[in-house]
């Protein structure tokens, strides 16, 4: 029985989950419009994919001046695997769910996400929700929608905090071969950054404090005498675990990076 990675490495494959990075920016193209309202009900057509590839520019202009349909065609083809899905009736085309969970998952990581008022509400929530699941029916509904749902964002949100620092220690690194003046400046900047990231931090300890609560019911809980389900339970417990362990490396990253800023402030 072939693994998903020897399925995957095959190069026709890869690249129709992963491809070129004009095909990609172009479905983010398309994507902002369909977010925006752009298109009707999100149905739009090849005109619009030929003007998504113009306006990502990285086509080459004299191949598609002189085959524009060929060029054109063979992108379209190709996202049409996994991304695009296309009415031969209508002649229109909409994103398959593999291209807006995509989308989405590259627009929260650039965006602005920090919120842990919305994480609190989200482990009440989980918890609350656990609290009444006393069946292994119950249980298993709440492992396998509930928390299956929640536990991508409560993640992100450390992720993000990871993401500050790791630019944080980019900025570190550039504005070093800054001039003495300057750079003092630029560090007190880095460190007012990673005394944030440190608060923020703390707040997201507040907003997951359910996690023992839910902890300690999955730990006991009755239904974990079903095999199937005292797996998932057992992933969901390691889920939290991780949770507890990114919040505490969070803190020691910045404890290893800001010693190093008030050597150079010294210097």
């Amino acid at each position: 029985m072939h693994s998903i990675f020897d399925h995957i490495k095959i190069e026709n494959t890869y690249e129709l989950f992963f491809p070129k990075k004009e095909q990609r920016l172009a479905i983010i193209w398309l994507y902002e419009k369909v977010k925006s309202g752009y298109f009707d009900k999100g149905i739009f057509k090849e005109k619009d994919i030929q003007q998504a590839f113009d306006a990502v520019d990285l086509l080459n202009r004299g191949k598609r001046e002189r085959h524009p349909w060929e060029h054109y065609n063979s992108h379209i083809m190709a996202l049409q695997e996994f991304f695009l899905l296309y009415d031969e009736e209508q002649q229109t085309y909409t994103f398959k769910d593999y291209a807006v969970y995509l989308c989405e998952k590259v627009f929260k990581m650039l965006s602005d996400r920090f919120n842990p008022t919305v994480i609190e509400v989200t482990c009440t929530d989980l918890y609350e929700k656990l609290n009444k699941a006393n069946s292994e029916n119950d249980l298993s509904n709440w492992l396998d929608v509930h928390f299956d749902k929640a536990k991508l964002y409560l993640k992100e949100q450390i992720d993000y905090l990871n993401q500050q620092i790791d630019k944080s220690v980019t900025e570190l690194s550039d504005k070093a071969k800054l001039k003495t003046d300057s750079l003092l400046t630029a560090l007190r900047d880095i460190e007012n950054k990673l005394d944030e990231i440190r608060k923020q931090n703390i707040e997201l300890r507040g907003a997951f404090r359910e996690i023992n609560k839910i902890k300690s019911i999955l730990i006991t809980h009755p239904a974990r005498e079903n095999a199937q389900i005292d797996e998932k339970v057992s992933v969901a417990i390691d889920y939290f675990e991780s949770i507890r362990t990114s919040l505490t490396m969070v803190d020691s990253r910045i404890d290893k990076i800001q010693p190093k800023i008030r050597t150079q402030m010294q210097m």
